[in-house]
């Protein structure tokens, strides 16, 4: 197993890709490196001059991202943010005209389907634009199936309950041997975009912005750069949710957001 990467190859690899993934120096070190090194595992690629003349396939951009992002969440993750997106945030969004919430990071899909079933318990998913940007061709695919292991439906029915929203959330997906299936139609409204950076998306008159749990691994000089483009797509009022462990270390977001939650890291375009 290839478990060690070097601060000269982690540089080569950057000065290589620079045109495939414009994103990837923006990411801290750290990460870039153990991500690497995993992608190389996933390929069974343990020569690190192989992996390099591997980037000259003209398929390796869609393979190494799809293996490169971190897909770990869960649906429904932090229930207290849930919640309070339920009862509180969504409600505010939808006097916005239009309605358009942005994902600009989605790997698993895990929150965009936790989002999509809050919509359609209040009966607003119609009126509500969602844009998602995913980093690969193959993951939009795997969200647009809709299938997630059969293991995760004790997650999402134990984080739901933790929401106290008043619903059986059973209603919204069906079992399969070895999977659960989330009714297709929530994705009626969504719209998805592939995009190898955040800051190559620009949708239009953003209400909400879902940005959880991936500032996490971008480089803290970086973070505003991020932050600063999400800003200037949103709608004055508008919000902008991040990961629990994120935004009170970002360089300056005092100065573009007030934070108008901060137990569930909800801040609002001042």
């Amino acid at each position: 197993m290839y478990t060690k990467i070097s601060a000269y190859q982690r540089q080569e690899f950057l000065e290589k890709c620079k045109y495939l993934f414009p994103e990837m120096n923006m990411y801290a070190h750290s990460f870039i490196e153990r991500r690497i090194a995993y992608v190389m595992e996933q390929m069974n690629i343990m020569d690190w001059e192989k992996f390099m003349e591997s980037m000259n396939d003209s398929e390796f951009p869609e393979n190494f991202m799809a293996k490169f992002i971190v897909p770990a969440t869960e649906f429904f993750r932090d229930s207290e943010v849930w919640k309070v997106l339920y009862h509180t945030i969504l409600p505010k969004i939808l006097m916005f005209d239009p309605c358009v919430i942005w994902i600009p990071d989605c790997t698993s899909g895990k929150e965009l389907f936790s989002l999509l079933i809050l919509l359609e318990i209040m009966g607003v998913r119609k009126r509500v634009s969602v844009i998602v940007g995913c980093k690969s061709k193959h993951i939009i695919k795997n969200i647009q199936k809709a299938s997630y292991p059969l293991h995760t439906e004790m997650i999402l029915q134990s984080n739901f309950k933790a929401t106290a929203i008043p619903f059986d959330i059973g209603d919204f997906y069906h079992k399969n041997v070895n999977s659960i299936v989330f009714q297709k139609h929530l994705l009626e409204t969504v719209t998805f975009v592939e995009s190898s950076s955040i800051l190559s998306q620009n949708p239009p008159n953003v209400s909400f912005v879902l940005y959880r749990n991936t500032l996490l691994y971008v480089s803290l000089k970086n973070q505003h750069t991020f932050i600063a483009h999400i800003y200037k797509n949103m709608q004055y009022g508008g919000y902008l949710a991040l990961g629990l462990k994120e935004g009170k270390s970002v360089f300056e977001i005092k100065t573009l957001f007030s934070l108008e939650y901060p137990d569930e890291l909800i801040y609002r375009k001042k």
